[in-house]
């Protein structure tokens, strides 16, 4: 009888870890959201993250993977590794159509939804001729209504690790340029880059390990008039040198022009910082 009873507890006891699921022993405010977004979500794996906080990573019809980190207070990130182009939003797949790239061949696209941003970030590799490179690997970063924000020749990264917005690094963007939208975040090399849109002009802010602005830099148009006294500059240190593209680069230490030449083998140009040719 003793054992009748013994095997009937065991019985108990597997079919109740049967019935657990594995988002149950966290707090059921987190369980209850990660159910109303990732409704159709099969759940890979589960794990402690941030002290009290949560890490799910799971796949769905559109994501081949998706990592989703909690806070002990919230949601707070999402990295999605889309399945295909056709993932994209709309508006993104027809800005990426009507670019020169629209026939290049799609690596990897990877979606950054973030707590702090009201922006979904979407990063598309893929290769394409560059010059004489017949396949060079292109990083593109668009938000969800398709804005170009910025183009990189680099390689595809092997993976991806958690990086958090800091609060700060928002504060100074929003006093230093203020009607500031920020559209996408991400690490570089250690560094801190915030892409945002301000009086119609897409600017790229960047902050260093340590948390200090480091510089923000954006393109000018090109009928852009240079100030007579950097023109002079140029028409005595290199007469012979053209340009093609004009940004406009803020430091700390001192503001600067940065003048690019794609018609060269590498994009030569030239930084003409302002104590150059700026002696009034």
């Amino acid at each position: 009888m003793k054992r009748f009873v013994f095997l009937w507890i065991m019985l108990l006891c597997l079919n109740a870890c049967e019935q657990e699921g594995p988002l149950d022993k966290y707090d059921v405010s987190l369980q209850r959201d990660f159910q109303r977004r990732y409704r159709d979500a099969s759940i890979i794996s589960v794990s402690d993250w941030d002290g009290s906080g949560l890490y799910v990573k799971f796949s769905d019809e559109q994501r081949k993977e998706a990592e989703v980190f909690y806070k002990e207070d919230g949601w707070n990130l999402c990295i999605s590794y889309l399945k295909d182009f056709t993932c994209l939003p709309e508006k993104v797949q027809e800005s990426f159509l009507h670019s020169p790239y629209a026939d290049a061949k799609i690596e990897a696209i990877t979606s950054w939804e973030r707590e702090e941003l009201s922006h979904t970030l979407y990063r598309i590799f893929f290769k394409y001729q560059w010059k004489d490179v017949e396949d060079m690997t292109y990083e593109v970063l668009m938000d969800e209504e398709g804005v170009w924000l910025h183009t990189y020749n680099r390689d595809l990264p092997n993976n991806y690790w958690y990086q958090a917005v800091q609060p700060g690094e928002l504060d100074f963007i929003q006093k230093r340029y203020p009607g500031s939208d920020v559209r996408g975040y991400i690490n570089d090399g250690g560094y801190n880059v915030y892409f945002f849109i301000q009086d119609g002009v897409i600017k790229q802010i960047s902050f260093s390990p340590v948390n200090c602005w480091y510089e923000t830099r954006y393109e000018l148009p090109f009928d852009t008039s240079l100030p007579d006294l950097l023109v002079e500059w140029l028409e005595r240190e290199d007469p012979d040198f053209s340009y093609t593209k004009i940004f406009y680069v803020e430091s700390p230490e001192e503001n600067a022009y940065e003048l690019i030449n794609e018609n060269t083998p590498n994009n030569e140009g030239i930084i003409v910082r302002e104590s150059l040719w700026n002696h009034e």
